[in-house]
C-alpha cells in the first residue's frame, strides 16, 4: 500500500504541477484524446481517499475496498462517465462530466491521460503503473481526491 500511495502523491503532483503551467502559459490543450475507452474496476480493487489540504502533512488517507466502478470516455473524447453496480448487479450512472481539454504525456516513463473537466474537475488515468491501473479523481463536488486501483493483496 506504501507503494501505491507514494505513486498516488507523485501523479497528483506532477499532474497538478502540468496543470498550473498550462493555466500560467494561457494556453490550455483542446480534447487531444479522442478515442473510446473503458476502464473498469472489478470487486477487490482499492480506493484510497484524500482529504483536500493545504499541505500533504495535513491531509488525511483512508484506504477500503471498493464496489465495481467503470470509467468510460466517449469516442470524440467530449464525455467521461462514471458507472457503478447496484445491489441488484446492474450498472446505473454515477456522474458524467464534460471534457474542455485532454492530453497525454509521460510520468516516470509511464503513460498518464489527463481530463480537465467543464466544472473544474480532472480526472487522470495511468494504464500501467507497473502493478496495473490507476485512476485518480479530483472532482470539484467531492470534499475528498480518490485514487482507484488494483488491489495486490487478492
Amino acid at each position: 500500500m506504501l507503494k501505491h500511495l507514494n505513486l498516488a502523491f507523485i501523479c497528483l503532483a506532477i499532474s497538478m504541477t502540468s496543470f498550473a503551467q498550462q493555466q500560467n502559459e494561457n494556453t490550455l490543450p483542446d480534447i487531444q484524446i479522442k478515442k473510446k475507452l473503458s476502464i473498469e474496476f472489478q470487486d477487490g480493487h482499492e480506493c484510497m481517499t484524500q482529504t483536500r489540504a493545504a499541505t500533504k502533512e495535513e491531509a488525511r488517507y483512508t484506504t477500503d475496498q471498493c464496489r465495481q466502478v467503470k470509467y468510460v470516455l466517449t469516442k470524440k473524447g467530449e464525455r467521461f462517465t462514471i458507472h457503478q453496480k447496484d445491489e441488484k448487479g446492474k450498472w446505473y450512472k454515477w456522474g458524467t462530466y464534460t471534457v474542455m481539454h485532454s492530453f497525454s504525456d509521460e510520468v516516470n516513463g509511464d503513460e498518464r491521460l489527463v481530463f480537465l473537466c467543464e466544472d473544474g474537475s480532472q480526472i487522470t488515468y495511468v494504464p500501467e503503473t507497473g502493478a496495473g491501473p490507476l485512476v485518480i479523481l479530483d472532482l470539484i463536488t467531492e470534499d475528498l481526491i480518490h485514487f482507484i486501483f488494483n488491489s495486490t493483496d487478492s
